[in-house]
């Protein structure tokens, strides 16, 4: 089955459905619609959050476990913080970091997932993320992404967000660190240097 037939939106009941299933990355309903997180239960589902500029994206036709196949977008982010978990770097190499989207165009055809983040090349972002397969996807869908201020220090947060306001991204930060020590979780600094207290240089 292909899903890059024009104006194709996958939030028709019974795909939208399927997708959150084949991926479960946050509980649904029946109905399919993306439950709304706290932004307690955002931080301690994700294994990763930092900031950074979208650098790259290529969007690409997939399978998508018995749904059939899509369109998928890679969006590449270089990392300036890492606020959560750990990021590898390599030697005389930007920190990056890839994220994969459903929905994208290719050519003239293109899909749309409401249900999923929108990002755009050039945009400063915070992103929360966890894996699937081997890829990062944010948590909680669209709820795991946000667009920076210009200087990149102020999340620019919505109201039905879990972060729901303009916050700085060192308020955010101390939460996750606040969290991190409630819960009990670890928050080890990498050798890289790249752990949740330091910049990304």
């Amino acid at each position: 089955m292909e899903w890059d037939m024009g104006r194709n939106s996958c939030r028709a009941g019974v795909l939208v459905a399927a997708v959150l299933t084949a991926f479960a990355l946050v509980p649904s309903t029946a109905e399919g619609v993306v439950k709304k997180l706290s932004l307690e239960q955002l931080i301690s589902q994700s294994t990763l959050a930092v900031t950074g500029e979208v650098v790259r994206m290529r969007s690409y036709r997939g399978q998508l476990g018995t749904v059939g196949r899509v369109i998928f977008t890679d969006v590449t982010i270089r990392v300036d913080r890492v606020l959560l978990g750990e990021v590898r770097t390599t030697e005389n190499a930007p920190v990056e970091v890839t994220v994969q989207v459903l929905g994208g165009q290719i050519g003239d055809r293109f899909q749309i997932c409401p249900d999923s983040p929108r990002f755009a090349v050039r945009e400063r972002v915070l992103v929360f993320l966890g894996e699937h397969n081997k890829r990062l996807w944010t948590v909680g869908w669209f709820q795991g992404k946000y667009t920076l201020s210009r200087t990149g220090t102020t999340v620019l947060g919505r109201p039905t967000f879990p972060i729901d306001r303009e916050t700085a991204v060192t308020t955010v930060h101390e939460q996750i660190r606040l969290h991190g020590e409630s819960s009990g979780a670890s928050r080890r600094t990498p050798r890289d240097g790249t752990g949740p207290q330091r910049e990304v240089k």
